[in-house]
């Protein structure tokens, strides 16, 4: 193996290998020497496994140039292969982010044929590509550009590439996102062995050419598949009759001609079967490859179709072009060739793709694009199909955007321009018009949805029906209500869009074309995953028709017997008698097959497989003339027909507000929460068609009403570019999202920065902005988000966005030979005193990059000196010289490594090309710091340290350590379980931390319990904390290996406040990861607590006792007082004296009463209501007595009182109300009499509370009641 890689000598090779012959010979010698004697005696002793390697003391390897890593798996750098065949791969597993990895394939003899297949090849896709060159370097011609899932799980691109040159050069690049599990290609070459004769001049040289078994190109690796015979001569298969490719694996007639024969090596198809393989119905459309395929390779290109031929224009190729180029295809004789053009001014339009071209009268209108490895473009170029000439249509500066991944179309006198990328306003969502008489140019004003701008969609124009419908497209849906593959209609005379159903499959850069009514729509970019793969093909083979009529979308599968795998994106389709013909394209490589769809011939089939044919209504039976012929709406009105209807599973439906969408162009809007669902009735009825119709959702969007209306609330949320957003007066850019601007608020600037595009270095790109980068090999800077539709075809070979990569992205940027051969550009020119230059290269020297043409200059560097895989044997950059020639003894200034590339250990700096290491920087608190820095970025050794010089505190942690070191509180009766064990904490050794009494009477109790060796000090201190002089040592550096518990005695240490006693804790010489834990108690006094317990208790006891005398003491007070407002209120009431004399000891107990005769009863008291007319009347009452005897021990009479009517007393109205109302006493009346002088009788009492004396004051009488 290793005599392979490196002893080739070829005898016709030119002057290079000659002026290397000797050491050459002399070198691979000492090499062998070295791998017999050598390896072989590590590997005996070898416990690791070295994929690309070899161990060195058992337990390392040492790996070959090219692959780094533990078991020198991962590829890092150049790699050059020498043997005859093999594989390539970057990793046996998953291959790593942030890699750039490049192999040199050399066979040694200029024109050597040499093969690759692809085993396995899974990348993510659009960002991580495998670049295949034929020959050796960058500047080579491209052969592929490889990315996304190609071989991988499901997908299977069958891919095979032969190279010309003699050499193949690979370069592989991985980005920071997901990544997958790589590639594996096989390689094979024939080999031309040389023999050494036993000279050691090493001059007499013989060959013999030889093919190693197992080579691609070699048959005998597969036997030809079984399916022919092996061709010793130049080992190449002759296939048996019905078999053909390489290996012999194609059949002639495949899968047997499934309803079929096979005659003559093609199948002939049983009636009602047609197809390569006689297994698609001609009820079904059916897929073929063409025999003949075109000197189109290439795709973005632009097509149009003129009679029988298309002419594509200009499009992405591998191969480099002067201008654009035009080309045609005849669609009858299969013949394709290229147009030569002309410009009456000189100039030609240069190469471009995802422009878009239309046809108008002789003229093609070509209009915008990106320029090939260029940025877009603005330009209009009339191409004149007669006279072959171009002319230039020009504008003034800024009226026409310039656009990319736009479609177009002509209507009435004028093109008109669909959505496209602009650097300015990124994805616009615009229809511009292009006036064809005056060339003017303008953007309509549109009605309708909003509709969001996209990149690389695909559109359709019905002339019928006067509408475009625009589908798919990148960005993938940026609203949530929406799918993430919104449809279209517009409406060309109304210029209105309306939003139609998705076929919930995002893709980009595929093709449409319009049969009837009906919407093919093949292949595309559909990659939607952006952290994981999760089975979104980055080259689509999906093929799904929209059936305008029914309003729904089928997915038909590929017809069966196709001999490769036509999954592609980018790729041309155009509509030829009723047929799709797909030209070109990109799954990888550059496409230039020709594959058609046929739709189903409707005229072939019988009335009963008819109505069946076809996705949805495709043919109709004609019932007067009995055929099938295809379906067409203006058919149905004047035939007698019959057809299948829309299948009613397929019908479109939605909840809430609908507009529902007449043919009749009568608009309903309709608002419900009803389920809705669309159903449509194709079949006419008594002669009469019925319209169809469609519903479309309203969600949270925008929709028409009875009348169009512009939503305002809601359009601004459509823009996500700031000057797309400012671009209407409404909205404005805020906070990073476009809105609604606030009358009540000052507009903000409608300023938005420059453009990404407008940036034209590296450093200006990414210094102002999170969102641009900038690609090195393009020369431009771009918003990150636009990645994928700025370099759809690879075009980008690596790309910076922080302000550091811009350090390293030219050849002359790097200083070291390593760093130099790892960017697939560049190789190395060292002089003898092992310093040197990198510059642009390739195997055979540098290259002048000044040039037009990428060409080798020897005068930049002598090829005795130049290094393209390997770096010179003698590298010490100027540090250390070889005595031997090849090995560095004693690398000085601080310098170590085999060339003295790296700093020791406490140095720093890049000590390459004769640079100096500078001495760490760290504040006593490391001893190391980033030996490849140029600043001192030190590896701080102590937990809560940080900064570049260890000079700061991190957050929570208290200290100065440019004067100390940081600590970190402990709080006391708490239990830490601390782990130092992340990535960032790997180089630290050492924590403190610190404690503090928060009680003056309690003794601490410190534990610390370890799972490590560690070393443990204690100090304290009696100041200010972190500002004293010096610690008193309590444990001086003792060694702890499980538990360590120590008691802090409060009669030993201050724990006063004033005192501010400060306990410090350091753990050291323990290794990450590390995991301690701490428990720091104050141990209370239990004999106090019992104490102030009781004590506690016989207060609150003594308490509750005063507190009970007390309350009892307050309410004897309070009722008391109480008692005497009371008495005190009884007092100042009106009362009088009733003297009450019994005469008779045995009255009758009922005195009879008549008109002559009343009642004498005594009234004692009267108590008038409030509105005087009634009163409570209090009298006396004689008891019943028993046999005229009172009883012993109770009473004769008893008080009564009535509810009484009270007469009005007329007084005086003159008479002054007396202020004084105070009742007079009882003596101030005389003794039986009244206040009318009336006797007092004991029959005959009247008490009035309401008179008056004369005087104004009342009058009671003190009567004596007797009774008889």
């Amino acid at each position: 193996m290793f005599w392979n890689n490196h002893n080739l000598i070829f005898l016709s090779a030119k002057s290079k290998f000659r002026m290397n012959a000797w050491k050459s010979c002399l070198s691979y010698i000492c090499l062998l020497y070295f791998l017999v004697f050598h390896i072989d005696t590590s590997l005996a002793a070898c416990n690791i496994t070295c994929v690309n390697g070899y161990c060195d003391t058992g337990d390392e390897c040492v790996c070959f140039t090219g692959w780094e890593g533990d078991n020198c798996d991962h590829c890092d750098g150049r790699v050059r292969l020498l043997e005859s065949s093999g594989y390539i791969y970057e990793s046996p597993e998953n291959y790593k982010p942030n890699k750039k990895c490049s192999w040199l394939i050399d066979s040694q003899r200029f024109g050597t044929p040499i093969h690759l297949k692809l085993e396995e090849f899974g990348t993510e896709c659009s960002w991580d590509h495998l670049y295949i060159y034929d020959g050796d370097s960058i500047y080579s011609p491209l052969v592929a550009a490889l990315s996304g899932p190609v071989q991988y799980q499901e997908e299977d691109i069958r891919l095979q590439f032969t190279l010309t040159s003699g050499f193949a050069y690979l370069y592989f690049y991985s980005d920071a996102a997901y990544i997958l599990d790589g590639f594996n290609i096989s390689y094979s070459y024939l080999l031309v062995l040389t023999y050494l004769v036993p000279d050691y001049a090493c001059i007499h040289l013989t060959f013999l050419t030889l093919s190693p078994r197992g080579s691609i190109g070699d048959c005998r690796s597969r036997n030809c598949s079984g399916n022919g015979i092996c061709q010793t001569a130049n080992f190449t298969c002759e296939c048996f009759p019905g078999w053909s490719g390489d290996d012999c694996t194609i059949p002639d007639c495949p899968n047997n001609c499934t309803m079929g024969n096979c005659i003559n090596g093609q199948c002939v198809c049983d009636n009602g079967y047609y197809g390569r393989d006689c297994n698609t119905e001609t009820s079904e459309g059916l897929w073929e490859i063409q025999d003949q395929s075109t000197v189109f390779s290439r795709a973005s290109a632009a097509s149009v179709v003129i009679g029988d031929e298309v002419w594509l224009i200009g499009g992405y190729g591998f191969v480099k072009e002067d201008s654009m180029p035009v080309f045609k295809y005849n669609f009858t004789s299969g013949v394709s060739k290229s147009v030569p053009v002309t410009s009456s001014s000189g100039r030609l339009p240069l190469p471009r793709y995802a422009h878009s071209a239309v046809l108008y009268k002789e003229r093609i209108i070509v209009y915008g694009g990106s320029i090939v490895d260029g940025a877009e473009t603005s330009e209009i170029w009339l191409l004149n199909t007669i006279t072959l000439s171009w002319l230039e249509v020009r504008f003034n500066h800024g009226e026409v955007e310039a656009l990319q991944g736009h479609t177009a179309h002509v209507f009435n006198g004028s093109m008109l321009v669909f959505f496209g990328y602009s650097p300015t306003y990124d994805y616009v969502g615009w229809v511009q018009e292009y006036n064809i008489l005056d060339h003017s140019w303008s953007i309509l004003e549109t009605k309708g949805f909003p509709a969001l701008g996209a990149f690389g969609h695909s559109s359709v124009y019905s002339q019928e029906m006067q509408k475009v419908f625009v589908y798919g497209g990148y960005p993938f849906s940026r609203l949530g209500s929406l799918p993430g593959d919104p449809f279209y209609e517009f409406d060309l005379i109304e210029q209105k869009w309306s939003i139609l159903p998705s076929a919930m499959q995002p893709r980009f850069l595929h093709s449409a074309v319009l049969i009837g009514h009906k919407m093919y729509v093949f292949g595309g970019n559909s990659h939607t995953d952006s952290n994981e793969y999760r089975g979104a093909q980055c080259y689509s083979n999906s093929f799904m028709i929209y059936d305008i009529d029914c309003n729904s979308w089928y997915e038909e599968d590929l017809s069966s017997g196709l001999d490769k795998d036509i999954s592609r994106f980018g790729h041309q389709a155009v509509l030829y008698n009723d047929d799709m013909w797909l030209f070109g394209g990109y799954n990888g490589v550059m496409l230039n097959d020709v594959i058609t769809y046929t739709t189903v011939n409707c005229s072939s089939l019988s009335n009963g497989s008819c109505e069946l044919a076809g996705p949805g209504p495709t043919c109709m039976w004609d019932m007067d003339s009995e055929e099938c012929i295809r379906f067409s709406e203006e058919e149905i009105s004047y035939h007698n027909i019959s057809f299948l209807e829309c299948d009613p599973t397929e019908s479109y439906g939605i909840k809430g507000i609908i507009l529902v969408i007449f043919r009749s162009q009568t608009i309903q809007h309709v608002q419900t929460r009803a389920v809705v669902f669309h159903v449509v009735s194709c079949k006419g009825v008594d002669g009469v068609r019925v319209d169809v119709v469609r519903i479309a959702p309203m969600r949270t969007l925008c929709f028409f009403q009875d009348e169009f209306y512009t939503c305002n609330d809601l359009n601004c949320q459509f823009y996500k570019d700031c000057d797309e957003c400012n671009r209407y007066p409404q909205c404005r850019f805020t906070d990073g999202r476009c809105s609604l601007m606030n009358p009540s608020v000052p507009p903000p600037s409608t300023f938005c920065g420059h453009p990404c595009s407008t940036s034209t270095s590296c450093s200006e790109c990414v210094k102002n902005s999170n969102y641009c980068m900038w690609c090195e090999s393009q020369n431009r800077c771009i918003d990150s988000q636009t990645y994928l539709t700025s370099f759809i075809y690879g075009t980008c070979l690596a790309w910076v966005t922080g302000r550091n990569g811009c350090n390293k992205i030219r050849c002359s940027d790097y200083e070291d030979c390593d760093m130099c051969l790892k960017d697939p550009a560049c190789g190395w020119c060292g002089d003898v005193t092992g310093l040197g230059t990198c510059m642009e290269g390739s195997d055979a020297g540098p290259i002048n990059v000044t040039s037009d043409d990428a060409v080798v200059d020897l005068t930049l560097c002598p090829s005795s000196l130049w290094y393209f895989t390997d770096c010179p044997l003698c590298l010490c950059n100027g540090h250390s010289i070889c005595l031997d020639g090849e090995t560095c003894s004693n690398c000085g200034d601080f310098t170590t490594g085999e060339q003295c590339e790296s700093c020791i250990p406490g140095y720093h700096g890049t000590p390459l090309d004769g640079a100096n290491c500078s001495a760490c920087e760290c504040n006593g608190h490391s001893e190391y710091c980033d030996p490849s820095s140029d600043e001192s970025i030190c590896y701080c050794d102590t937990r809560g340290i940080v900064g570049a010089q260890c000079d700061r505190c991190a957050l929570q942690y208290y200290g100065d350590p440019t004067v100390n070191t940081c600590y970190s509180q402990l709080m006391i009766n708490y239990i830490y379980t601390i782990g130092i064990n992340s990535e960032s904490e790997i180089n630290i050794t050492k924590t403190n931390l610190f404690a503090q009494p928060e009680h003056h009477n309690r003794d601490i109790i410190f534990t610390l319990t370890v799972y490590e060796a560690v070393n443990f000090s204690v100090s304290y201190i009696t100041r200010e904390f972190c500002k004293v002089e010096k610690e008193e040592i309590i444990i001086d550096n003792i060694y702890v290996e499980s538990v360590f518990t120590h008691r802090f005695s409060r009669s030993t240490y201050d724990f006063s406040k004033s005192a501010n006693t400060t306990f410090l804790f350091y753990i050291s010489n323990f290794t990450t990861p590390f995991t301690y834990r701490i428990k720091i108690v104050q141990q209370p006094n239990f004999i106090a607590i019992l104490a102030s317990f009781m004590a506690c208790v016989v207060f609150i006891l003594t308490v509750f006792v005063v507190a009970l005398k007390g309350r009892e003491h307050f309410y004897r007070y309070r009722r008391r007082r109480q008692r005497e407002v009371e008495l005190v209120e009884m007092a100042r009431r009106p009362f009088a004296s009733i003297f009450l004399e019994i005469e008779n000891n045995a009255p009758p107990d009922l005195i009879a009463t008549t008109k002559f005769k009343p009642s004498t009863s005594v009234g004692l008291a009267t108590e008038p209501l409030k509105d005087s007319k009634a009163a409570l009347a209090t009298i006396i009452m004689q008891l019943p007595l028993v046999d005229g005897e009172v009883p012993i021990g109770q009473s004769r009479i008893t008080f009564a009182t009535a509810l009484v009517n009270q007469k009005s007393k007329k007084t005086d109205s003159h008479q002054p109300i007396p202020e004084n109302r105070e009742p007079p006493t009882p003596r101030e009346t005389p003794r039986g009499q009244t206040q009318d002088e009336r006797p007092n009788t004991a029959r005959d009492i009247e008490l009035t509370c309401d008179e008056t004396s004369p005087d104004g004051e009342y009058a009671y009488d003190n009567p004596v009641v007797s009774m008889t």
